[in-house]
């Protein structure tokens, strides 16, 4: 009896052993095939920095408007004249520029130079009501005569398809110093409508002129060779 208990224990212990090399072999089988496999990889790498723009205005010496002028024939002496600086005068014989815009920069992307005008005249009528504005505007080699129209609107219209003219593209990494801004001058000539000057001199504190002068530099995706 005892032999026979023996044997059987044998036997269950044989039967563990080779259940454990099954579960062996098994388990070795599966991990092969887990990590015995082909692989391989590539990666791209792209490194940038912004494009420069670096864009910067001057602006010159001297006002579009001014409190006192001289006269033509005696630089010594002045034709128009008030103290305070603080106000700007424009007067039958009276002339000014607009100082001149100078832009710098080597901006890395193509870019396109425009200008705007803005004109806001207050109180330029004569006593029948009728627009009057007796000043010359020259922009460029463009000369606007003020009384050539009936209202600001069609004046300060004609300004701007002027001053459109002027605009211009640069290709990337241009020295934006060579840029040449227009040039914009205005005239009240001194012999011109009598009455209609006098009329205007008379509501002087009522009339009022303001001319503002925008340059803009702006990024285009497109640019097109003059």
């Amino acid at each position: 009896m005892e032999r026979k208990e023996k044997s059987r224990r044998n036997k269950n212990i044989v039967c563990l052993v080779l259940i454990l090399l099954m579960l062996t072999l098994v388990t070795s089988c599966i991990v092969g095939k887990s990590f015995a496999k082909y692989a391989t990889g590539e990666k791209i790498t792209g490194k940038a920095r912004v494009a420069n723009f670096g864009i910067t205005f001057e602006v010159g010496e001297g006002t579009i408007f001014a409190n006192k002028y001289r006269g033509l024939n005696d630089g010594e002496q002045y034709i128009v004249y008030v103290e305070s600086e603080d106000n700007k005068l424009v007067a039958p014989g009276t002339s000014g520029k607009v100082p001149s815009m100078t832009i710098s920069g080597n901006p890395e992307v193509a870019v396109k130079i425009e200008y705007d005008i803005i004109l806001e005249l207050q109180g330029w009528k004569l006593d029948s009501g009728s627009f009057y504005c007796p000043i010359i505007f020259t922009i460029g080699e463009t000369q606007i005569k003020g009384t050539s129209y009936e209202s600001s609107d069609q004046l300060q219209n004609a300004l701007k398809e002027a001053i459109k003219k002027c605009q211009k593209e640069y290709q990337p990494n241009t020295a934006l110093n060579t840029h040449e801004s227009p040039t914009i001058t205005w005239e009240w000539p001194f012999e011109g409508d009598d009455a209609k000057d006098t009329e205007l001199g008379k509501k002087a504190l009522n009339n009022t002129i303001n001319l503002t002068i925008a340059t803009n530099v702006t990024q285009i995706n497109q640019y097109q060779k003059a």
